[in-house]
Order: C-alpha cells, then sequence, then structure tokens
C-alpha cells in the first residue's frame, strides 16, 4: 500500500468516526397529527436515531414501546394497558417502529410518544411532543329546504360532516344503499321522499362511512324543546313515541316532546318501528392528567372524559375563571409554580352540560430564598422571649437544620427562647432542603443587650501612695452596649471624673479616701464597691527619722565602746603573762589553769559587727553581731612549746 493510500484510508477513517459520533439522540414521527374514525384501525410510525458507541461501548436497544400516560411515574407500555388490550400491535425493525390500533373508540384520543431504552448509562429517550390521534365519525346533517306540493317527500341539502377531516377531501354519497355518481363533494342537494335512506364516506376510506338518515330516526333539540327528527318525514306527521329513562310516555305522539326536559334524564323516540338511540346531557364528567408527580418546567396534559349524546364540547376553567381552550385536552407546556392552581373542566351538548371535579396542580421545586427572621424584630433584651423562624419558598415544603456561627444547632423550622441569655448571641443561619435541593440563608447576627454587670476597679500602686506621686484607677464591666463610666469619692454628688482610667498626677493627702465607678448604659446602671486610697502621713515619717537617728548611734557608739573594752583586755593580759613569765622560770608548768584560761579569754576577741536595716519601713530594725571565728596570733606563741 503507498503513502497516499494510506493517508486517504486513515482519512476516510477519521471521517467515518466522526459521523459516528455526530449521530445523537432522537426521535421523528411520520405525522404530527392523525384523525381518524371510530371503529376503523391506524397506524402511527416513526424513525429513531442514537450513537453506536459511547466511550468505546457499543450501544444496543433493549426495548421499544408507545405509550400515552404514566404509571407509578412510568411510561406505561400501550401493550400492558388494559384500555388497548387486544387492540394494539407493533412493528419494530433496524431504527423504525410502527404502531397499529384496531377498532378504534373515541376514548382513544391522546397524544402518542414512542420510546427506546439502551444499554448505555442515561440511555433511554422519548420522542416529545409525540403524535396526536383524534377520533372522530361521519355524519349527515340535512337542511330542509322545501317539501313537495303533492308527494311525501322534500328537497334537502346533505352535509357530510367530520370534526376533523379536511375540506379538500372527495366523498362518496349513497342513497338506499346506492352510490350516487353525480355526489362527490361534502355538500350534496336532491330531493328524497320518505323511505329514502342517505349516507356518505370519505373516498378511499368507503368501509367507514356515516349512518343513514332515513329511515334513522334521532331526537335533537330545538330551543327549548325536544324533536324527534328524520330528513324524510313531515313534522306535522303524528305517529311517534317517546322514552324517558326507557320507559314510553304516554300522551306523547307529536315529533315535539312538550313536558319538560330534565338534565338527568335519557330520551329516545321510535317513528314507524324506527327507534332513534337515546339522548343525554353529559354525565360522569371527569379531569384526568400526564403525569402524576409535576416538576417545575415539565409539560402536563389534563383530559377531560364524559358520557354524553350527542357527543359533548368542553370549557376550561383555572381556578373558577374562563381559558380560552376549548378542546377536550388541556396542554400546560413548561409549567411554573404559577400554574399551581385547581382545574376542572365543563361538557355540554344541547340538552344540558355537568361540571368535573376539581384536580389540583401542584408544581414541585426546590427551596428557594431561604431567610432568616426574629420576633419581636426590635432590640433583643437579656431575659426576654425571642423567636427564630426559617422560611423558604419550597414544594414539597422544606426540612429546615439551624446553625450557630456555622456550627448545627438543631432541625426545626424555628428556635425559641423563653428568657434569652447574653451567651446566646452569635450569627444564626438555617439550611432548606427537600427532596429536589436545598437553600441556605444569610447569617443574621442575634445581639443580646444587657445591663452593665457589678463593675470592678484596680489601683495601679500597691499600699499607700507618696505624696506628689501618680496613681490611675481603672474600672471595668461587661455590658452591652458597651458602658460609659463616671468616678465618684464617697459622700460626694458631682463626678470626679469620666471614662474607664482615672489618673491622679499629683497625689496630696486631700486625695485620700473612698472611691467606687459608676457603669452605665441605655439598659441601666450599677455601681462597683467603695475603694480606698490613702497618702503616706507624716507621724510615720517621723517614727522613719527617729529610727534612722538611732542607728546611727548603734552604728558608732558599739564599736567605740568595744575597741575601748578590747584595748583594756589587752592590757591586762600583758601583765598577767609577764607575771606568768616570772613564774615559769621558776617552777614551768605547761598544763597549768592559767594558760587555758588565757586562751579561752583571747577566743572571745570582738573581730568585726554588722548593723542591716530592712528596706520595708514597717519591719523592726535589728543588729547582727558576730565574733571573729579565728583568734588573733599572739607574738609570744613562738616561745611556747
Amino acid at each position: 500500500m503507498t503513502l497516499t493510500a494510506a493517508a486517504t484510508g486513515f482519512v476516510i477513517f477519521l471521517l467515518c468516526l466522526m459521523g459516528i459520533h455526530s449521530q445523537t439522540w432522537g426521535v421523528e414521527y411520520a405525522s404530527k397529527r392523525i384523525c381518524a374514525f371510530e371503529g376503523s384501525t391506524v397506524e402511527i410510525s416513526c424513525t429513531y436515531t442514537y450513537p453506536p458507541r459511547i466511550s468505546y461501548k457499543k450501544t444496543v436497544v433493549q426495548r421499544e414501546f408507545w405509550f400515552t400516560k404514566l404509571k407509578d411515574n412510568n411510561p406505561l407500555d400501550l401493550t400492558e394497558d388494559p384500555d388497548y388490550a387486544g387492540r394494539v400491535t407493533y412493528r419494530c425493525s433496524e431504527k423504525n417502529c410502527m404502531l397499529r390500533i384496531r377498532g378504534l373508540k373515541r376514548s382513544d384520543f391522546a397524544e402518542y410518544k414512542f420510546r427506546f431504552e439502551t444499554n448505555q448509562p442515561g440511555g433511554n429517550f422519548t420522542g416529545s411532543p409525540g403524535v396526536s390521534l383524534t377520533v372522530t365519525d361521519l355524519q349527515v346533517l340535512s337542511q330542509r329546504k322545501r317539501d313537495c306540493p303533492t308527494y311525501p317527500c322534500a328537497l334537502f341539502e346533505l352535509t357530510c360532516h367530520s370534526s376533523c377531516v379536511p375540506p379538500h377531501f372527495s366523498y362518496v354519497w349513497y342513497k338506499n344503499g346506492e352510490i350516487i355518481t353525480a355526489g362527490s363533494q361534502q355538500k350534496y342537494s336532491a330531493w328524497f321522499f320518505t323511505a329514502d335512506s342517505v349516507s356518505c364516506a370519505l373516498r378511499g376510506h368507503e368501509s367507514f362511512h356515516s349512518p343513514a338518515v332515513c329511515p334513522r330516526v334521532q331526537v335533537i333539540r330545538s330551543g327549548q324543546e325536544l324533536v324527534c327528527h328524520s330528513s324524510c318525514f313531515p313534522l306535522h306527521h303524528l305517529s311517534f313515541i317517546w322514552f324517558m329513562n326507557g320507559q314510553e310516555v304516554q300522551g306523547e305522539t307529536s315529533s315535539y316532546y312538550r313536558k319538560p326536559v330534565s338534565p338527568e334524564a335519557s330520551y329516545s323516540c321510535s317513528y314507524q318501528g324506527h327507534r332513534s338511540p337515546e339522548v343525554y346531557a353529559p354525565k360522569s364528567v371527569s379531569v384526568s392528567m400526564s403525569l402524576t408527580e409535576i416538576m417545575e418546567g415539565s409539560s402536563v396534559t389534563l383530559t377531560c372524559s364524559c358520557d354524553a349524546n350527542p357527543a359533548a364540547k368542553f370549557r376550561w376553567y383555572k381556578n373558577n375563571q374562563p381559558l380560552l381552550r376549548k378542546d377536550q385536552s388541556l396542554i400546560l407546556r413548561s409549567v411554573q409554580r404559577s400554574d399551581s392552581r385547581k382545574y376542572h373542566c365543563v361538557a355540554e351538548n344541547k340538552l344540558g352540560e355537568a361540571a368535573s371535579d376539581y384536580v389540583f396542580i401542584n408544581v414541585e421545586y426546590p427551596p428557594e430564598t431561604s431567610s432568616v427572621s426574629v420576633s419581636p424584630s426590635a432590640e433583643v433584651l437579656e431575659g426576654s422571649s425571642v423567636t427564630l423562624t426559617c422560611s423558604s419558598d419550597a414544594n414539597p415544603a422544606a426540612n429546615y437544620t439551624w446553625f450557630k456561627d456555622n456550627r448545627p444547632l438543631r432541625s426545626e423550622d424555628k428556635v425559641h427562647f423563653s428568657s434569652i441569655r447574653s451567651e446566646h448571641s452569635g450569627n444564626y443561619s438555617c439550611k432548606s432542603e427537600n427532596k429536589h435541593g436545598q437553600s441556605s440563608s444569610t447569617p443574621l447576627l442575634l445581639d443580646v443587650q444587657y445591663p452593665p454587670r457589678i463593675p470592678s476597679v484596680s489601683v495601679s500602686v500597691f499600699g499607700k501612695i507618696s505624696k506628689g506621686s501618680s496613681v490611675t484607677l481603672t474600672c471595668s464591666s461587661d455590658a452591652n452596649p458597651a458602658a460609659n463610666f463616671s468616678w465618684y469619692k464617697k459622700d460626694e454628688n458631682s463626678p470626679k471624673a469620666s471614662g474607664p482610667n482615672w489618673t491622679i498626677s499629683d497625689f496630696r493627702a486631700e486625695h485620700s479616701g473612698f472611691y467606687y465607678c459608676e457603669a452605665e448604659n441605655r439598659r441601666g446602671r450599677l455601681n462597683s464597691s467603695l475603694h480606698l486610697i490613702e497618702a503616706e502621713t507624716g507621724s510615720w515619717k517621723s517614727a522613719a527619722a527617729g529610727t534612722t537617728t538611732f542607728a546611727v548611734l548603734l552604728f558608732v557608739f558599739i564599736p567605740a565602746f568595744l575597741w575601748i573594752r578590747k584595748n583594756r583586755r589587752v592590757t591586762e593580759q600583758q601583765e598577767k603573762r609577764a607575771a606568768n613569765r616570772s613564774q615559769l622560770n621558776t617552777s614551768p608548768d605547761i598544763n597549768s589553769p592559767s594558760a587555758e584560761t588565757e586562751a579561752a579569754e583571747e577566743q572571745l576577741e570582738l573581730h568585726y559587727s554588722s548593723i542591716y536595716f530592712s528596706k520595708n519601713q514597717e519591719e523592726c530594725l535589728y543588729s547582727n553581731i558576730r565574733r571573729n571565728p579565728k583568734p588573733r596570733q599572739r607574738p609570744e606563741d613562738n616561745s611556747v612549746e
């Protein structure tokens, strides 16, 4: 293989991959609206697409079906719907699926959707909007133009009527069971005798032709009266039989029913053995919803059904206010929470009308606009009763969790303080949560106010204060709002100063006394206990001076006294030693008592003295005298052995 061929093949491969991954999920219907006749068979078809692979995993279709309504919030397969039992079949091939419904009923009027499910995660898809199917029947409407002058016949203008067939269709007319070749339009005019019968059909659908109007007899409403009507006999003929609720009404033989008409009763008539169907006002009127759980933004269909003959027309009401929609179904696309209202329908025909019960559309959505409110809303005072309330816009109703300073507190919609305290102050927030989501409020500061607690006073100087020195008094008190402080001296009314700190820079004797501070905010005031501050007195200074003089005297005179005594003792000892030497020369005795006495006396010699004065003036003065621990050496020791 050449390089060019390889490159070309690679490009084709990439294009194939791009083609594969460009395919998306989708369902396309052959027709959006279908009108079919009652009793006929209808076919609804679609094609669908999906990515062949997702993340290298091949997509496999596991289920494909059609549905019109939900059961337990899941689409209900038509083959499992009791209303369609034995009438529904599917014919599905590769990416195509056709629904066939046989024996159509008027109740088959609905929106049909196709759904397929795959092996991919989240790989389920529903084609929405679906196909709207209308089930109708043909009927001949006649208008008498004029009667024949001599024969029991009349000129009629006939209309082949259907509620949903477009006017450009071609028609087939039948007279006494034979095709009228001259008639191919929706309207047809001709002379008809009493025994003639007329019907019509759509060309191509001849097997579903309308009922014959003659000798077909029907009851119609004309003003306030009922009329036994046939297109082919004169109204003045007197051979009618009337029935009410299946029972013959005696005395009524005219084509007009003369008795009062009850909307709760059914009526029929008979002419020459041909009895009309029963006619009655709508009954058993009800409204059904396509969804049981309605999320905001989803679509929901309300369908009004009833039993009535002739067929009823419908009116819709929202909160008892009429809506413009007059179809059998009311489709609400992308519902909003404002659509959460009560709805009902009214079914009406010429014999009367009846209303359905109310159905409530409950649009659900996650919590929004969570907020915290406080009651009472004024300033919060200590000891008062306070309630915090968490609120949010949510459906279904939210569950609430409280937080104080970002810490979980409790799970309920309200927090109540019967007697609030200062420690309850803080930032409070709440979280609102339901099955669809959650929302958190902004924090609310709960500021509990209270009067000042008992103030405390401290002084910068310990003990008595020297004259001229500086001293600072400090007052503190716990209060909210913060307290203002004033300083007072006992038995004086005027404050000495204001503020938490008061400094006396030049303290004098007249400043001595008992002081206290007053703490005050707009919630109250409170005084501290008395605090004594006093200056150093003069008598104390005299005592200190006397003590100092006494200490000086002791320091001077005691050493002098000891020195004199020492010199006297030295002299005495010298004299004794001289006498002892003379005695030694005559009778020496080293063990004599006089030698021991001399040594002992020498040990008693004073070495030094000291006096210590306490730095604390209140302590007693004292002296400490120590003797010399080492005896002085005598010069005579060199001669003693």
